[in-house]
Order: C-alpha cells, then structure tokens, then sequence
C-alpha cells in the first residue's frame, strides 16, 4: 500500500494439516455384562465427537489382545452420534479369554476405548434338563451353582420329603427345597439333599461327580488356603448376612448362603428344621466317616475361612458338582452299614 493504492502478488493456496489425536473421537468401554456360556453384553460411551460427526459406534472382540475394526473375531454397529450404547455379543466359545474394546469412527478416523477382558462360562445339563453354567478353576471345571436335580442320573426319581420327622427318619435318597418352598428357593440356592442322596454315586450329571476330599483340597489350595479361600469363593450378592466378610467371587464360584436342614434334634434345632439361609453355603463331600457321618465344606458371612465339618447323614445339604467320572465312595472307619457304595 502506498500514496497510489493497495497491490498485491500472485495468489497460492495451502491447506492446513489436522491432529489427528486431537480431533478423533473419545469414547470409554464401560464394563462387560450378562456373561453367559456363548454371549455377552459389553456397554460403552462416545463421550466426544472430536469436531467431526460420529458415523458409526460399537465395539470389537478377539481372542488375541487390542482387537480393532481391521482385526478382530467379531464387531458390532450401534449407529452414528455420541452417547452411550450396550452391544450384545454372541457365538462366542466356551471356557474362553476375550479381549474387548469400545469404538468410535469420524472424518478423522478411529478412537478405541480401553480393552476389557472377560471369560465365558461352560455350561452342562442335568437329567431333569436343568442347564447350569459351569466356571474353569485352576484346572478344574466346576459347576457355578448348586444342584437342583430332582431326579439321579439313572433316571431313579428322589423322594422329596416335606414333613420334618419323615426327613429326620429317611435312610434313602432324599431332597427338599429350603421351607419346602420351590418358587422361591430352586432356581437360586437348588435344593438340599441328604447324604443317602449323595452316596448313591449318580447325583450329579453324566461325566460329573460330588467332589471328593481331593477335589477340594485342591480348590481350596489354588485359592490360597483355608484361611482366604472362603472370600474368594463367596458371591457379593446382598442376599449374603452383612458383612459377608471378605467377599470377592474372585474365581465367579458363586457361592451363595442356601442354608441346611437338620436331620437330628440339636437341642437348639429340631429335626427338620431349616437354619442359616443367608449366613451359610454348605456342601456335602463324597466322603464318609464311621461315627462321624457325611463330610462338608462351608462359607460363612462372618468369616474369610472355608470350614469343614462331620453332619449326620439325615442333614440336608447344598451340592456342587466337578467334572470326572465319580469312583466309589470314600470312608474311614468301619464301613457304614447303611452307606454302602454305589454299584
């Protein structure tokens, strides 16, 4: 610009480069849910657009670590625009490690939430055809829930014994549902069975068995011991007394507080009687002590400590089942002379 006016040189262009961090979009994998044998729900959140329109939304899983949309064994499309989402994923493996992480795509390209891992259940059937999912411990498998058959896995039918001093007498198989009542307590806790049950040798499904001293042994040592292994077997679930001290489900053994039935007058129970329902899970043993009775395993809501103890063969008992053939029964002492084992 001078006294004469304003010039100007020859005219260029240029485009400016993006940051391509700065522009991508964010986006979060919330948590993984609704774990089943095949599928799961993963939930994530688009919490910025980056400045460029969202175009599509979901998540990506593998079996490999930091899957993407260019590698992965599966993805979902959950639409455009920001928010939150839950994507439902399915046919998945069984017993299986995935890997899974929540995206995000706009103009500037794809932004990946943190990776999440989860594993499925396995999951096995009874002869009543109740499905039971099933969870990988060590190198055990192991039921995720209490027995709720009604009948062996011969096809023999249980005789469901209701009234108390019928129970407290019966020297065959025999199970209830805790205060008689089935709607409410079946599909939670399953049912409570006495030792004659158990030492029938088919109560649990074909190709499982009533764990053995040596099944829980080695539980109860691949969670650390005695004193801790409690807690890492017991479920968080409120329907557990407060404290439930120590609590973690570190191993999704879902142990929960069924309670028991008494088969003897205890003094402060009488033959019968149910107890404890929301401060013990209590499971019977494949195992026999002359003079002692029936072996069980316990969790309490007051402690860390998984218990063991002796109960008569007429108390009723929750049952968890490992997989294996079951082998004859185990005992000490003299042969009981109304136990004998199964044939």
């Amino acid at each position: 610009t001078n006294s004469e006016g304003t010039a100007y040189g020859e005219n260029e262009e240029f485009t400016t480069e993006s940051d391509p961090l700065a522009d991508l979009p964010v986006v979060t994998t919330l948590s993984v849910k609704d774990i089943t044998h095949n599928s799961a729900t993963v939930s994530g959140d688009v919490t910025s657009d980056g400045g460029y329109y969202v175009t599509s939304k979901g998540v990506v899983w593998s079996m490999v670590e930091n899957p993407t949309v260019e590698q992965n064994d599966g993805m979902t499309d959950e639409g455009e625009g920001t928010g939150g989402f839950d994507s439902n994923i399915g046919g998945l493996y069984e017993l299986t490690t995935y890997y899974v992480r929540a995206y995000a795509e706009n103009e500037a390209g794809i932004a990946y939430g943190e990776q999440l891992s989860f594993e499925t259940y396995g999951f096995v059937m009874d002869f009543d055809e109740n499905m039971y999912y099933t969870v990988k411990i060590g190198e055990q498998e192991w039921m995720a829930e209490n027995l709720k058959t009604t009948t062996l896995n011969n096809g023999t039918p249980i005789q469901e014994v209701e009234d108390n001093s019928e129970w407290g007498g019966a020297m065959d198989p025999a199970y209830c549902w805790y205060e008689n009542y089935e709607e409410k307590f079946k599909d939670v806790y399953g049912a409570l069975y006495n030792f004659y049950t158990v030492a029938s040798g088919n109560l649990c499904p074909a190709g499982w068995r009533v764990p053995t001293r040596d099944d829980w042994d080695e539980l109860i040592e691949y969670a650390g011991g005695e004193e801790v292994a409690g807690g890492k077997l017991k479920s968080v679930s409120v329907l557990w007394k407060d404290p439930n001290e120590g609590a973690t489900n570190e191993f999704r053994f879902n142990g929960l507080p069924g309670g028991v039935r008494f088969g003897q007058d205890t003094g402060e129970y009488s033959e019968g009687d149910f107890a404890y329902m929301s401060e013990v899970a209590s499971w019977w043993v494949y195992f026999y002590q002359w003079g002692e009775g029936g072996r069980q395993h316990a969790l309490l809501y007051n402690s860390n400590v998984i218990g063991m103890s002796h109960m008569p063969e007429s108390t009723g008992l929750s049952v968890r089942c490992v997989r294996g053939e079951q082998g004859d029964l185990e005992w000490e002492g003299e042969p009981p002379y109304h136990i004998m084992p199964p044939q």
